[in-house]
């Protein structure tokens, strides 16, 4: 039959729908836009153009669901979406399985960006986010650093497009740590260092204190006054939270000033016991800086005061033993102590490679 149309036309396609689905089409047409077309769709064939004018759609599935009695039965929407059809988008495509009803399309930005997204206590990603969710009620956290901790419910019975933007907020001090993380990215270190003298006249908490203090140890270092660098990130790492970035920082120092063996002391402890991701991306990204061509080995035992030998030559220090400038190869490392029996250990070290020996040595038979 021909269609006579009084507009631009694009296409709408069912690639895939729910078999007991019914689909739902309304329609604002450009042309005359606030007369609603509300049709039922029928007699589909999948992947086969439907033209339609160019305007706003809002396509609903529905299933019928029973309420109360067995024989009541209601049209229950379970996917809804609205599309405009235009001259830069021309088509759009349906293809929804029974499994995808099941989820939920979520967009979730903050300003700032860059914010931890959580979900169910869950990390998913960071903003702006965008992905898959059941469909239900969720608990919807974003972290940032520097930033207070947004919390907000979600809830959605289908499958049905969400989408937030939060504003993330901070205190007096958090502004101004803000400021200062922003002059020290230009590297303008004079205006942060202005900025972080500031942060201890607004009643900040005890991580914007330890924070203060880091981003002071940074400061330093970025102008070359290693002392005082060193004394801020001394004060850092006793606050828990920045026990590890102080050491960090710590490391900076001492290879700073070519004090190699020194610098590897602080990280050695940070790549053994950090569990923060990023401050194990750092130390590893350390680690290649001060020795890129060689690996380190650190070697404990339980008891520690072990003898330690190496290819059969024997060490001066017992354990622990930190050993740097390891060439590429294969080693053989022996541990001995009296009471204990000797134990034999194999291994092989590649480029810059941080490799922890950690043994426990078994007492010898009475």
């Amino acid at each position: 039959l021909p269609i006579l149309f009084r507009a631009p036309a694009g296409i709408i396609k069912i690639a895939d729908v729910p078999r007991d689905a019914s689909i739902y089409l309304e329609a604002y047409f450009d042309y005359n836009k606030f007369l609603a077309r509300p049709v039922k769709l029928q007699n589909i064939v999948l992947n086969k153009p439907i033209y339609a004018p160019f305007g706003r759609y809002i396509l609903e599935l529905r299933r019928l669901k029973q309420v109360g009695d067995p024989s009541n039965l209601i049209e229950d929407i379970v996917y809804r979406r609205e599309f405009y059809l235009r001259e830069d988008q021309p088509v759009f495509v349906v293809d929804v399985t029974d499994t995808g009803l099941n989820q939920f399309p979520a967009v979730v930005r903050s300003e700032p960006a860059g914010a931890d997204v959580f979900i169910d206590g869950r990390k998913v990603g960071t903003t702006p986010f965008r992905g898959d969710l059941p469909v239900g009620k969720h608990r919807l956290t974003l972290r940032k650093e520097g930033y207070f901790e947004e919390t907000q419910e979600i809830e959605a019975d289908i499958n049905t497009p969400f989408k937030t933007e939060i504003t993330l907020r901070t205190s007096l001090a958090g502004e101004k740590l803000n400021l200062a993380k922003s002059f020290m990215r230009q590297k303008a270190y004079d205006s942060a260092l202005q900025t972080l003298s500031q942060v201890f006249n607004l009643v900040p908490t005890a991580g914007e204190t330890a924070e203060a203090r880091f981003l002071l140890g940074n400061v330093y270092l970025g102008l070359g006054e290693a002392v005082k660098a060193a004394g801020y990130f001394e004060q850092a790492k006793q606050d828990e939270r920045y026990k590890y970035w102080g050491q960090l920082g710590l490391a900076r120092v001492f290879a700073a000033q070519g004090r190699t063996a020194q610098a590897l002391v602080p990280l050695v402890d940070v790549l053994l016991n950090a569990q923060e991701e990023e401050a194990l991306k750092e130390g590893h990204n350390l680690l290649r800086e001060i020795s890129p061509l060689r690996s380190v080995v650190y070697i404990q035992s339980d008891p520690p005061g072990a003898e330690v030998y190496l290819n059969d030559k024997k060490l001066a220090q017992a354990t622990p033993v930190l050993l740097h400038e390891m060439g590429l190869g294969s080693y053989k490392i022996r541990l001995m102590k009296t009471g204990f029996q000797p134990l034999d250990l194999n291994i092989n070290l590649s480029v810059n490679e941080f490799n922890p020996v950690l043994a426990k040595l078994k007492s010898l038979p009475e």
